[in-house]
């Protein structure tokens, strides 16, 4: 309990840094950040539940991830998705994620090798968990197979698109221009939402498995805020 706790606070702490980082003011990242702590599934349940401590871990992971990304900090990188591979396999989404940012940025052919680097000791690791150590239950065809029909409930899209972030849910549609341009400015953010999307797929509960899709959902709401409520910082 103790340590998911901690864990929370460091990665509030942390999440307020990543956006001050990255041109969003105080006011707007302190905003962000608490309407991030106050998420019933992304915080709240692993909090309540502290028994899924390797969720808060994993959203560390991401965090860390994304900023060492952006920084070129390769083996900050590397680390964080070897941590993130030891908590869950959903770490997997962020693989891609080097390589589509440098095409994006016109910076594969230098930093190209780097980020594969970076990612071959998590595959690695993660290759190794499945193989030594036993798990019950479904792969993931079968899994996929499961509960891949959900596609057709509105409950899961209530879950993924709504219940998730409420109640902010609606925020990315009123500020639809906004939204647009962010995900114009930032492709590898959109893929990376459709690959969460698509993982969440493979398993039951809709509002846990969209959590990885944290980071983006709060960044573009600091970008919102601090376009309307804080525009001068």
């Amino acid at each position: 309990y103790i340590l998911t706790v901690l864990s929370s606070l460091f990665l509030a702490v942390y999440f307020y840094i990543l956006l001050t980082s990255f041109d969003i003011f105080p006011p707007a990242a302190a905003i962000s950040t608490i309407l991030l702590v106050c998420n019933k599934y992304f915080i709240g349940f692993p909090v309540w539940n502290y028994f899924q401590i390797n969720d808060l871990i994993l959203l560390i992971a991401i965090s860390i991830s994304f900023y060492a990304l952006f920084k070129g900090k390769w083996m900050l990188l590397m680390l964080a998705l070897v941590v993130g591979a030891f908590s869950r396999e959903t770490i997997l989404l962020m693989l891609p994620m080097p390589l589509l940012y440098l095409i994006e940025k016109g910076n594969i052919r230098r930093d190209g090798l780097k980020a594969i680097i970076a990612i071959i000791p998590s595959v690695i690791v993660f290759l190794l968990i499945r193989t030594l150590i036993p798990a019950p239950g479904n792969g993931p065809i079968e899994a996929f197979m499961e509960h891949s029909h959900k596609i057709a409930s509105r409950g899961f899209w209530y879950g993924l698109f709504i219940g998730a972030t409420a109640p902010v849910s609606l925020i990315p549609i009123v500020f639809l221009k906004e939204t647009v341009q962010f995900f114009k400015e930032n492709k590898y953010f959109l893929i990376y939402l459709i690959m969460v999307f698509v993982a969440a797929l493979f398993g039951r509960n809709n509002e846990r498995l969209i959590a990885p899709a944290f980071i983006v959902i709060y960044w573009l709401l600091a970008k919102i805020i601090q376009r309307y409520v804080y525009p001068h910082g």
